[in-house]
């Protein structure tokens, strides 16, 4: 090991003053700061700079360590400026969702609508045409044969790297050596850069599969025609004046200067050598303000203060100091899996990795991690449930595999701080949403006496149902369960009126808190009688994201959303830990009722918002329980849906193609009341909630039905 001395190392971190104050608090920055001074001290990279800050941009952690021999005047903080390559990618991502948000463009659209120089475009196969990502010996692959496009691309591919761009790395030498001779950094402008790029074949036909490649690069020149403004104008304009950014641009400011690039390919820390960065070719970006050319994913410089109030952005769902820039449902689509869903890892949402927990060195940390990263080694990651960001920036091609393990050691070094020696109450977390027979129509009156008070160890956070577009829909607030958050309950985030019904909640919290001696049960309800999934069906309201506005989906994620910023829900002051469980849902008949395409598309849109919300949720693998909707019968072709059988079926499929889902249909012997065909009697309701609780208990222990 070298010495500090020897290496003319200097570090340096935010007094003790300057740390951020109660709440989030890194008590021992001595631990972390030697974390990251050792891979400047071995020689592992030329500094390393590390920032830490809360939802609110108060700082929590920050120091800074550099090798004086490589670097004698570079100063490293906050404010310098870093080449950060693909954390780029995010950024024109939002901006596309923002645009996709306003009705300039449709993430449906085929590209050619934007770039029809794209719309003819080529596609590589094997010699004998096989498709070239299933040929097992990729450098024996070439020469390439090429095939027309079967499908349009279109830009959502761009955003899931579906659409087949790809960079130098793929591994084909015949394609990796005719992108490297189109030398796209050099391209004049965006429409010098569509001509070299419309002269190489796709590596696969779009949306087969995913692959890494310049496919957001692309999806910043669809934003500069569909806009007729440059990516640089859109940055400025959505991100520096919309956000209030300062610290994301293309063009090195005046009077600022860039580090150099340097490598460790060769077992020493030394300058790369020119072209050594051969990520786009023999050249990289030059990010001079007289070349207008901007590289939507990957040609981004940052400070690590203007990356973490993005990714601040991102951990608000979408909203900064005020100022918004998406809605929280596109945010939580960016992180909702897409692509990557059998890794170990984690999974690929739009360009932002969620982190399933799993190291490299075979051990298990902090998960739910959104992860995004750059070339030369810059690195940062949102905590969606601890309510903070990290940025660790350097600057290095090729570094030693001991240098790449510093992002996962950093990391659990923080969260050793962050977690071992707070003091919690651990409650379970469970969302119960759906719609009427969610909500509840049981009758308090019916209740034993048992039932009839506070539910021990349990809490509950009941979202206000509205329709549509109303600015009350999921306020809420914690209260301990009782009878009464059935149908008719009301709050305005304040205060809460019950009502004289109780739902599912009741049973479900008593069964739960039995079953989980050990924990304590908090209960998240969102639901809303006759609101189907699907986006053209009839009725109260509707969940599907698609629609303009704020609606039922919404109004969920609303009180998910602020049910979990509640540090002390059952207000006994110590900070309460909330870790999500299991999702229940009890809904389908408005689809049913609705007509034959809503019933038929029942199994797909069901899958989708279970996955919506387990990305809300933060955990990918969470159970899943559906309660199967009956028909009573009553009326006179004894149908009250007519489409209840399809759903019913489709319901099936899903749980039966979820290893972390499960079907209650228990509900085949639940009754109704005489004067209601469609709500369950006060029995009915209570026996479901204990068929929840059973059946959510069973999933939690592997996801095993």
């Amino acid at each position: 090991m070298l010495l500090l001395a020897l290496l003319g190392t200097s570090c340096a971190g935010p007094t003790d003053t300057d740390r951020a104050g109660p709440g989030l608090n890194i008590d021992d920055p001595d631990t972390l700061d030697a974390v990251l001074d050792r891979y400047v001290e071995e020689g592992l990279l030329p500094f390393i700079y590390a920032r830490l800050e809360d939802r609110d941009g108060k700082l929590i952690y920050e120091h800074a360590s550099v090798n004086r021999e490589l670097l004698p005047d570079a100063t490293i903080d906050g404010d310098t400026w870093i080449r950060i390559w693909s954390m780029s990618k995010p950024v024109t991502i939002s901006i596309a969702l923002d645009l996709a948000e306003s009705g300039v463009i449709s993430l449906d659209d085929p590209v050619s609508r934007y770039i029809p120089e794209f719309g003819n475009l080529e596609v590589a196969v094997a010699a004998d045409g096989e498709t070239l990502l299933e040929v097992d010996d990729r450098s024996a692959a070439c020469p390439v044969a090429t095939e027309p496009l079967r499908t349009e691309m279109t830009v959502l591919q761009l955003i899931t790297h579906e659409a087949g761009f790809y960079y130098t790395a793929s591994g084909f030498p015949c394609l990796d050596e005719a992108f490297a001779r189109e030398n796209v950094a050099t391209a004049a402008n965006s429409e010098e850069l569509i001509a070299r790029l419309a002269r190489l074949p796709l590596i696969q036909q779009p949306g087969t599969t995913d692959f890494y490649g310049t496919n957001t690069t692309v999806l910043g020149l669809v934003a500069e025609r569909a806009t007729g403004k440059s990516l640089n104008a859109l940055v400025e304009e959505h991100v520096a004046d919309g956000l209030g950014i300062e610290g994301l641009q293309y063009d090195l400011p005046s009077g600022a200067g860039l580090l150099p690039q340097f490598s460790g390919a060769d077992g020493k820390l030394r300058e790369a050598h020119p072209g050594e960065l051969d990520l786009f070719g023999p050249d990289v970006p030059d990010y001079d303000s007289e070349h207008p050319l901007y590289l939507g994913g990957e040609g981004m410089l940052g400070t690590a203060d203007g990356y973490a109030d993005f990714l601040r952005m991102l951990l608000n769902r979408g909203e900064l100091d005020g100022k918004r820039l998406l809605d929280e449902a596109t945010v939580n689509e960016m992180v909702a899996p897409h692509t990557q869903l059998d890794s170990d890892w984690g999974h690929n949402g739009y360009n932002m990795w969620v982190n399933s927990g799993k190291l490299g060195d075979g051990e298990h940390g902090r998960g739910g991690l959104w992860i995004v990263g750059g070339y030369e080694g810059t690195h940062g990651w949102v905590d969606p449930e601890l309510g903070f960001v990290g940025v660790v920036m350097t600057q290095i091609g090729k570094a030693s595999p001991e240098a790449n393990q510093r992002h996962d050691v950093f990391r659990e070094a923080v969260y050793d701080q962050l977690l071992e020696e707070r003091q919690f109450t651990d409650y379970k977390l469970y969302y119960l949403g759906g719609q009427s027979n969610m909500d509840g129509y049981g009758y308090i009156d019916e209740l034993p006496a048992e039932l009839r008070g506070d539910v021990d160890r349990v809490m509950i956070y009941r979202g206000m149902s509205a329709a549509d577009n109303s600015e009350r829909g999921g306020v809420g607030l914690w209260e301990p369960l009782r009878p009464g958050f059935g149908v008719g309950f009301r709050s305005n985030g304040y205060h809460s009126w019950k009502s004289d019904r109780f739902g599912a909640e009741l049973t479900f919290g008593q069964r739960a808190a039995e079953l989980n001696p050990d924990s304590k049960i908090a209960i998240v309800k969102y639901s809303r009688g006759g609101t189907p999934l699907y986006i053209d069906a009839s009725g109260y309201g509707t969940w599907s994201p698609e629609v303009p506005g704020d609606n039922q989906y919404d109004f969920a994620l609303r009180t998910i959303r602020e049910s979990r910023e509640s540090a002390d829900i059952d207000g006994d002051g110590i900070p309460d830990r909330l870790t999500p469980a299991g999702i229940i849902w009890m809904q389908g008949e408005a689809d049913a009722f609705d007509s034959a395409e809503a019933a038929q598309a029942y199994e797909s849109n069901l899958r989708r918002m279970m996955d919506l919300f387990r990305a809300a949720l933060g955990v990918d693998d969470l159970p899943v329980v559906i309660g199967q909707i009956t028909d009573s019968g009553r009326s006179e072709d004894g149908k009250v849906m007519d489409w209840s059988d399809d759903v019913r079926e489709a319901q099936r499929r899903y749980t039966e193609g979820d290893d972390c889902a499960a079907l209650v249909n228990a509900t085949n012997d639940f009754d109704y009341p005489d004067d209601d065909e469609w709500h369950y009697d006060s029995e009915s309701y209570a026996r479901m909630g204990v068929a929840f609780a059973d059946a959510v208990a069973a999933l939690e222990q592997g996801c095993e039905q």
